[in-house]
């Protein structure tokens, strides 16, 4: 009995970087940076944004908790049960709650809200920078790009959003960007 045997296809071994990251910053700005796709990110950034982070739930319960001990302790005061440990585990609940109350402000500077005309700013940054600039270029591929794989025929891009995976061939990509890209011609193979 035989085995058919699967072709597995593997990315080039050699490319120019910067003919890579060109094609990658002009096809990202040209595919990702779409009108109704920057909404749809906004949109979703606002609403993460709103989300509550998980370190601000417990130091608010721990501050609700340390509230009533130190009603507890009041109410046993002006029933006039004051010893010296009273007075001392009011004390050290005095304390924790100006801890706590320092720590929950800190954690909710640490989360600036940014409303839907900041975060459409920020991305109109990137859309609307020089992509042949190396500033604007890393930032974007940084931000958006996971990984980028050449073959022969086609590149792979993807994306750091739900089903970011984007496969081009290299001759839409030629005709989508014309004669910008025979300015930065793909590597020849060297024999």
């Amino acid at each position: 009995m035989q085995r058919s045997q699967k072709k597995i296809e593997l990315p080039q071994k050699a490319v120019k970087k910067d003919w890579m990251e060109r094609i990658a910053v002009r096809y990202t700005l040209w595919r990702v940076f779409q009108d109704e796709l920057i909404a749809q990110i906004t949109d979703k950034l606002v609403k993460l944004q709103n989300t509550e982070d998980n370190t601000l739930p417990p130091l608010r319960k721990q501050l609700a908790d340390t509230n009533r001990g130190i009603e507890s302790m009041l109410n046993a005061i002006q029933q006039g049960i004051l010893t010296s440990s009273t007075k001392e585990k009011l004390e050290e609940l005095e304390k924790l709650r100006e801890e706590l109350k320092t720590s929950i402000l800190q954690a909710e500077l640490e989360r600036p809200e940014y409303n839907r005309e900041d975060v459409i700013e920020w991305i109109g940054r990137s859309k609307y920078g020089d992509p042949d600039n190396k500033n604007t270029s890393g930032r974007l591929l940084i931000s958006f790009s996971t990984g980028i794989y050449v073959f022969d025929d086609r590149l792979v891009f993807i994306y750091h959003y739900k089903n970011g995976t984007r496969t081009v061939k290299l001759a839409d990509v030629s005709a989508a960007f014309g004669s910008d890209l025979k300015s930065c011609p793909p590597p020849k193979e060297s024999q």
